[in-house]
């Protein structure tokens, strides 16, 4: 049975079947990725094949599928390792925010350098602006007009304030737009950020 990966916890998965069912799955035993050493074998995104679990509604997942691309950063304290952050990607949302914590302008570049290296298309959104002052607005509009003139989307979102929610769910759509017209083909998103935002959504649980 085949499943794409949504989320990761530790030594668990949360995946989807291809009949659409969510499920919880793990790895039994050692999965072998050519030409990758990382500290995780399964990645957010990764298309995987399952076996029931005996006695239990859960799942082992037994092989991970060919990735046409992935999202990696340097393992920490393991200069020789990477950590995958997500695979089989169609675009990147990057989420910062500069204030409450200010996320730094290195975080940015790694992941856009990242995305570059693999052609997978980009998106900033810098979230919780409810709380910028004067301060943080001025340096947004800066970067706003940094990576604007290098050609990334930018979005400003605050979600108490409703500020930006809508511009990202359009850009959601316009991949589930992009499936309907490729009904070979799934496309995904992932995002990350600060503070452990790491995840992957497919267009149809898009609003």
């Amino acid at each position: 049975m085949k499943a794409w990966v949504y989320k990761s916890t530790g030594s668990w998965y949360v995946v989807k079947t291809s009949d659409g069912k969510f499920g919880n799955a793990r790895i039994k035993g050692r999965i072998k990725l050519d030409e990758i050493t990382a500290t995780n074998p399964v990645a957010v995104g990764d298309l995987v094949e399952l076996d029931a679990e005996p006695d239990t509604e859960n799942f082992i997942i037994t092989e991970i599928t060919e990735r046409k691309n992935h999202i990696n950063r340097q393992a920490p304290g393991q200069r020789m390792h990477q950590h995958v952050v997500a695979a089989n990607i169609d675009q990147a949302l990057v989420f910062a925010t500069l204030r409450e914590p200010k996320t730094s302008s290195g975080f940015i570049d790694r992941y856009l350098v990242a995305c570059e290296a693999y052609h997978i298309p980009a998106i900033i959104i810098f979230n919780k602006s409810d709380l910028y002052r004067n301060k943080e607005m001025e340096i947004f509009h800066e970067l706003d007009a940094i990576y604007r003139d290098i050609g990334y989307k930018v979005v400003l979102m605050s979600i108490p304030e409703s500020r930006g929610i809508e511009e990202v769910k359009n850009l959601l759509k316009t991949v589930r737009k992009e499936v309907e017209e490729s009904a070979n083909e799934t496309r995904q998103s992932s995002y990350s950020g600060p503070g452990g935002c790491d995840g992957f959504t497919s267009p149809k649980e898009s609003p």
